[in-house]
């Protein structure tokens, strides 16, 4: 078989510094990446949610949906930043305009066939005016002619896990130019929660999930509107919940590595030893140490609650108490 690539995704839970590790592994001379947060797989209406459909909820109506909404989100990932449109990603130009290319391969290895025609389902998508000018055809008995705009789409399980391998070593080749020594770094790609789950999309993976100390996530939370800083107590529970979460679907394994953010900046060379031999990296490929990821300069985004309400830090102390990092006997900021 021919050589595959080795997939390194880096995730946290929100706020925590994945990007340290990310930046970190850049320094390295055998690693290639993509440059933003890859979400394709984990995010909903991507391929986690097409894989639950046809593994888990399978029908005929719930594939097709699924196949229909995992479509537009692939627009939406690809497609190039426009000041008239809501959001967008522009993986295809990320990717030198061959993710449509990518994601066509993976949909013709998923088999899918497809013909005209229409859902009730199908209707919940439709804007007023389209949903007025299919009420007057239905009452003219010409609706076919808004059906012939539509189709429906089926496929099976079969050859999704071969579909979705061979996806992701498409794209990794896109990146690192067809080297197959690299390893390809990408950011989010697995989530933290029930990540080993994740493992078998890949021919070869390895995950790194990075923690931080609560107060400094509270912290970062106060300019992130997805983050509940409002109310210190949404905060302890939604804080909470996520790990206690992550404790109850995580399983050992030697291809996931958990770290802590502090541990990167006060813990440096030991820390560093860890994700080296992890990853099989030795010190001649670490070309750029120190010149992309500093300990220094991050050590400036740790224990920055100093400045916030005494109470509101003491009452995270106290009810997150085991997840906050401890500093004594480290260097000062």
């Amino acid at each position: 078989m021919e050589d595959k690539f080795k997939i390194v995704s880096v995730s946290g839970f929100c706020a925590t510094g994945s990007s340290a590790i990310f930046d970190l592994l850049l320094e390295f001379s055998n690693t290639e990446s993509f440059p933003y947060e890859f979400r394709l797989l984990k995010d909903p209406d991507g391929i986690i949610d097409l894989y639950n459909s046809l593994f888990d909820r399978w029908d005929d109506l719930n594939v097709d949906i699924a196949l229909r909404r995992f479509d537009k989100y692939v627009e939406v990932l690809g497609r190039k930043n426009r000041c008239y449109l809501p959001l967008s990603y522009n993986y295809d130009e990320l990717l030198g305009h061959k993710f449509y290319q990518a994601i066509s391969r993976f949909k013709k290895n998923l088999n899918i066939k497809s013909w005209q025609g229409t859902w009730p389902y199908h209707w919940h998508e439709y804007s007023s005016f389209k949903w007025f000018v299919y009420r007057c055809l239905a009452r003219l008995k010409k609706e076919q002619y808004l059906y012939s705009s539509d189709s429906i789409q089926l496929t099976t399980r079969d050859n999704f896990y071969f579909a979705t391998k061979e996806l992701f070593n498409d794209l990794c080749e896109i990146i690192a130019k067809g080297d197959t020594s690299k390893l390809i770094l990408f950011d989010q790609l697995i989530p933290a929660i029930n990540s080993s789950q994740y493992m078998k999309f890949f021919y070869d993976s390895r995950i790194i999930i990075v923690d931080r100390d609560p107060r400094d996530v509270y912290v970062r939370g106060l300019i992130w509107p997805f983050i509940p800083t409002d109310n210190v107590s949404d905060f302890i529970y939604w804080y909470k919940t996520i790990r206690m979460e992550f404790r109850l679907k995580y399983t050992k394994n030697n291809s996931i590595l958990c770290v802590h953010f502090e541990d990167l900046i006060y813990k440096y060379e030991s820390t560093l030893s860890v994700i080296k031999d992890f990853l099989s990296l030795d010190d001649s490929m670490h070309v750029n140490k120190l010149k992309i990821f500093k300990p220094q300069e991050s050590m400036k985004n740790t224990q920055k609650w100093y400045n916030i309400d005494s109470s509101i830090i003491s009452r995270i102390e106290k009810e997150l108490e085991e997840y906050c990092y401890n500093f004594d006997g480290l260097n000062d900021r």
